[in-house]
């Protein structure tokens, strides 16, 4: 199996989700903190202003700066399958990857417009997988 094979299929088996083009998971094999997209937007308020990390396709364009479940999701600007992200961290250079981002989640700060379901504050946002270039 070649790298970029592998990241693709860690990614589909350690998080998979429930969105059009995604399939379903719950949660990251991590601690406490870890949560998916899926479980997150599922029941929001449980997990608001708590410290959380959690693995998605990151966008970074103009007005557009989300986490989200799948890459067709951050394509199709679905924003509201998605987390807005404010960052004091340059993350431009991480648009079209997989990253994992550790925050405090916000059920009420719905991001740019108020059209994402919730927000994080990111301290942390590291690659996941190699970058997914033409989306």
């Amino acid at each position: 199996m070649t790298w970029p094979h592998f990241w693709i299929f860690a990614i589909v088996v350690l998080s998979p989700l429930s969105f059009p083009g995604c399939s379903r998971g719950d949660k990251l094999p991590s601690d406490a903190g870890s949560v998916s997209i899926h479980a997150l937007l599922g029941s929001e308020e449980n997990y608001s202003d708590r410290q959380v990390r959690m693995m998605g396709f990151f966008q970074s364009k103009h007005e557009a700066v989300g986490l989200f479940p799948c890459a067709e999701a951050a394509r199709n600007g679905d924003y509201i399958s998605g987390i807005w992200v404010y960052s004091d961290v340059s993350a431009a250079a991480l648009d079209g990857q997989w990253v994992v981002i550790e925050g405090v989640f916000s059920a009420s700060d719905r991001g740019h417009g108020g059209a994402y379901a919730g927000s994080v504050r990111a301290v942390n946002i590291v690659p996941a997988g190699p970058p997914i270039h033409g989306l």
